[in-house]
């Protein structure tokens, strides 16, 4: 159902991350699915010509670097806070700082623009894929930080699973009946 009309489907797929569980439990299902807060601040490059032209990552601080055609995306860290959407001012200090301690020639300090989202995280790190016990109905959801880079090979191993191909991927785990 929309807020306009009703579409009928014999095939139903959840895709909806954090959101998932709000259009699942009416229907008895419940996922551990928790919205994980990662943050990010973006810098425009300007007329900067020091600017990083391949992604930096720094592992013990669990933050990357990333150039964006004329922006550069610092990204990193985790909070568990709940649907909190605010922005944490500690924390975007955090990705400020570390910014300008490996690039302390970048021009405007003060520049910058913070940005929080949610990270549809499940207790073991792994999505939910495959069907559901109701007839039709199909789940997608779950990836937590990972949903981009997996995005691809989830929709076509769940794609494989719903019109009867054979798929590489062995869903074995990542299943409501497998868990």
């Amino acid at each position: 159902m929309t807020d306009v009309e009703t579409i009928a489907a014999d095939t139903c797929v959840v895709a909806m991350g954090n959101d998932s569980n709000s259009v699942l439990r009416p229907l008895g299902i419940r996922l551990p699915i928790y919205p994980v807060k990662g943050y990010s601040m973006t810098f425009p490059v300007g007329q900067w010509n020091g600017a990083p032209v391949i992604p930096m990552a720094d592992t013990g601080r669990h933050i990357g670097i990333t150039r964006l055609g004329d922006r550069i995306r610092v990204a990193g860290t985790a909070e568990f806070a709940g649907n909190d959407r605010s922005l944490n001012p500690k924390r975007i200090g955090n990705l400020r700082r570390f910014f300008l301690d490996v690039f302390p020639d970048y021009p405007d300090p003060t520049a910058g623009v913070g940005w929080t989202g949610f990270r549809p995280m499940t207790p073991d790190g792994i999505p939910y894929l495959g069907e559901t016990p109701i007839q039709g109905l199909y789940l997608n959801t779950g990836h937590g930080h990972l949903g981009w880079t997996m995005s691809c090979g989830s929709g076509q191993a769940l794609a494989h699973l719903i019109s009867g191909a054979t798929g590489d991927l062995d869903l074995t785990g990542m299943t409501l009946a497998s868990r």
